[in-house]
């Protein structure tokens, strides 16, 4: 947990342990800015999740550093619904004439994936805006910020190929249920480089080549989400872009997070940088995140 002391300053204290059997409290870092304590914080979340440690709603039996019990554990937030952005609403898509809460779009039309036998059937998944937009980032903007209230995330689409296109990178498969996200990027990592090497609502597809589902994607946009803030804020027909709003800060941090994206998207290395000594750098501090599947 992150706390900040009379004076200003900001710590990181740490309590791992069995769940119902928790340790002693310890300090990881003290008399820091909140910038460092929360990347320290982000950290070593990450370290213990990729080492099998589960998030789980505060115990009633474990009483704050301060000796302080919590009042009230039933409001603790579940794993991966932590971060800035955050909903309760099933949204509707939009109507005629077409709005968002109080935020007036221009014309459009829905979008529907290709049936295949998941939950969704033929029923629309996007509303999309029938010509590209000049105000894109300002009216993405605004659209988030009311995602609390609509339930409604908006996307940047790319339309290089055109919007029809996308159409065909989305499908709505049967749903799988337990996929572990540190087991798929174990999994994906072997299946790229071996041993000896150093979201989806919507039915996105873009990654089909590399047997890569939507619902697996979800669980590492999910994860992503919880531990770094990561956001999709754009998609097109075989690419995704992440806003990150709690990026590593050391090389260290950015190291191990290349090993993530590499599981999850082989060519962003083996068709770019060439390895992930040289892709690591250049996340540190890095607010976005692109991925591009060939």
């Amino acid at each position: 947990m992150i706390e900040q002391d009379p004076g200003g300053n900001w710590h990181v204290s740490f309590n791992f342990g069995r769940i119902g059997f928790p340790g002693a409290w310890a300090q990881k870092v003290e008399g820091v800015s909140e910038q460092d304590a929360r990347a320290m914080y982000s950290s070593l979340v990450g370290e213990k999740l990729r080492k099998g440690y589960e998030i789980r709603p505060w115990p009633a039996s474990l009483a704050l550093p301060s000796g302080e019990a919590v009042q009230d554990s039933s409001e603790s937030t579940a794993p991966g619904r932590r971060g800035v952005y955050g909903s309760t609403v099933i949204g509707q898509l939009p109507g005629d004439p077409p709005r968002v809460e109080d935020i007036a779009l221009p014309p459009g039309r829905l979008l529907a994936p290709t049936a295949e036998g998941g939950p969704r059937g033929q029923g629309a998944v996007l509303w999309v805006s029938d010509e590209p937009l000049k105000d894109v980032v300002d009216r993405w903007r605004r659209l988030a910020s009311v995602f609390t209230e609509s339930g409604l995330w908006p996307l940047v689409i790319e339309p290089t190929h055109g919007i029809e296109r996308m159409v065909e990178a989305m499908m709505d498969l049967p749903r799988t249920t337990g996929a572990d996200p540190f087991q798929l990027l174990r999994r994906w990592r072997h299946a790229s480089v071996g041993d000896d090497e150093d979201v989806d609502a919507v039915g996105w597809m873009g990654p089909a080549n590399y047997d890569m589902n939507p619902t697996e994607q979800s669980a590492i946009l999910d994860t992503w989400e919880d531990r770094f803030d990561a956001y999709i804020v754009a998609i097109a027909f075989d690419t995704i872009t992440l806003a990150v709003g709690r990026p590593p800060r050391d090389l260290a941090s950015a190291t191990a997070i290349a090993a993530e994206h590499m599981a999850f998207c082989p060519d962003n290395i083996w068709q770019g940088v060439g390895s992930i000594v040289e892709y690591a750098p250049p996340l540190v501090d890095a607010d976005r995140w692109d991925f591009w599947w060939d």
